[in-house]
């Protein structure tokens, strides 16, 4: 089983829910998912160190999202933490109370991803994975060129402007 991987730039963006207990390549997908909704009792951790292994696919990634010192101890201890502490430290989103409550503010994450632009938001998507890793001044001057083709390409003759969806999606009643 390989690392987690992030989509790729040509796929929209993931919701992940989690409202229960996420270990080790669980973890690592709501981790790594562009949007995740746990609740507040959820468990994360990663046990890998509890059967004498290093999880060194995960440490390939969580330092990143978590910090040094965070990763070294979520890993080396497989400690367990709640949904809070996870949307704390960045492992997921954000955290809120209640199975019935992870439904509805994943929703809430998704009409507001529909509200917009799905070319724009794949653009951001690869922005931020092509830029992972590189000095802050590459990012920046990328950025730029990115931001100044993008405006050329929604300004060009012929282009459509992008409709926002009809309507967020709504709970049937």
């Amino acid at each position: 089983m390989g690392a987690p991987r992030r989509a790729p730039s040509d796929e929209g963006l993931r919701v992940e829910l989690v409202s229960g207990d996420a270990a080790g390549f669980g973890a690592g997908l709501a981790a790594l998912c562009d949007v995740s909704v746990a609740s507040g009792s959820a468990r994360f951790w990663f046990p890998e160190v509890e059967i004498g292994l290093a999880p060194t696919v995960v440490l390939a990634w969580l330092p990143q999202l978590v910090g040094r010192r965070e990763a070294i101890r979520l890993t080396a201890t497989a400690a367990r933490v709640d949904g809070w502490e996870a949307a704390k430290l960045g492992l997921v989103t954000k955290a809120v109370a209640g199975a019935d409550a992870v439904a509805q503010a994943a929703r809430e994450e998704i009409d507001a991803l529909l509200r917009h632009d799905p070319d724009a938001q794949r653009e951001i998507k690869a922005f931020v994975r092509d830029t992972e890793g590189v000095a802050r001044s590459v990012a920046e001057h990328l950025g730029v060129d990115r931001l100044a083709l993008g405006a050329l390409r929604t300004h060009a003759p012929g282009h459509r402007s992008p409709t926002m969806r009809e309507a967020p999606l709504a709970p049937s009643t």
